[in-house]
């Protein structure tokens, strides 16, 4: 029987849900596929995926609803400025594809929506949507070959490209990863915008590395390699930090050795505890470069 994930509805958040049970879980072929989102979007999918259990199963008729307060709460930004910015998500949202890079010997290239059906409902503050058939399997019935991250090592990133290398590397393990920059402008869905590799150093890779290595549990170091006098590869040099390694235990990992890692488990947390407002470097509205 279908399913309905409700979040918040009435309820404070960070005591329905704490943060530090929100496990996001997605099959590796989820992460390393290109794609683009608006950190709002992101936002929205990551708190709806974060409920999944992805052990179980899960049906496109699953409905995920889920208030624009959870959302503001959970990131800690101010409500007023998230209703706007998250009806501009959701209309985004709709038409957002995810494209698999060679997924067969006989496919060059495949492409799913992430959503079947997203709405808004002005009135009432609330999200509704269902996920797309192909990328259910890769978010339930999960036993091998996947990703997990604690949602909260995310939650203050204002760059959408800040969350697609923190995926990358969770993904990847290990310490480095020697990676082409053609690789990374495809995967990450750059487009022309930053052709200039100045540019693409500074958007791209410094500043969401400098907010991965500030509010996340990595910290990564990017070194750059040049063919002749042009970069054309980047050496990301990454390890957990050690101020955050007891919370985040388990979290760069290729397989899930968490026991229920999304599994709803009630506490309350008050409000004292709830994340303060993140002031952003990039201005409102650009950082995501959104066409």
């Amino acid at each position: 029987n279908p399913s309905v994930f409700i979040f918040n509805l009435g309820v404070n958040v960070a005591q329905l849900i704490p943060t530090e049970k929100m496990i996001v879980v997605k099959h590796n072929d989820l992460i390393d596929a290109a794609q683009r989102l608006s950190i709002y979007e992101s936002r929205i999918l990551l708190t709806c995926i974060s409920r999944i259990n992805s052990k179980g199963s899960l049906l496109h008729t699953d409905k995920f609803i889920l208030t624009v307060e959870d959302v503001a709460e959970l990131v800690g930004i101010d409500s007023n400025s998230a209703y706007s910015e998250l009806k501009k998500a959701v209309d985004r949202l709709a038409e957002r594809w995810i494209y698999f890079i060679k997924p067969s010997d006989r496919v060059q290239e495949a492409k799913s929506r992430w959503v079947s059906y997203v709405a808004y409902i002005p009135n009432e503050g609330i999200i509704e949507l269902y996920f797309a058939p192909h990328i259910i399997p890769l978010l339930s019935d999960i036993s091998k070959d996947f990703t997990q991250y604690k949602i909260e090592n995310v939650l203050n990133f204002q760059s959408m490209y800040s969350l697609r290398l923190y995926e990358l590397m969770c993904r990847w393990g290990g310490k480095e990863k020697i990676v082409e920059i053609e690789w990374l402008k495809i995967h990450l869905e750059v487009g022309e915008k930053h052709d200039r590799i100045d540019n693409f150093k500074k958007w791209v890779i410094e500043n969401p590395l400098e907010e991965i290595n500030k509010f996340s549990n990595l910290k990564v170091t990017p070194e750059y390699i040049k063919r002749g006098r042009r970069i054309v590869s980047v050496k990301f040099l990454y390890s957990i930090s050690q101020k955050k390694g007891k919370i985040i235990e388990g979290s760069v990992v290729k397989n899930n050795h968490f026991s229920n890692a999304n599994a709803f488990i009630p506490k309350k947390t008050s409000q004292s505890q709830s994340a303060s407002p993140i002031k952003s470097k990039y201005p409102s509205g650009k950082n995501d470069d959104i066409d």
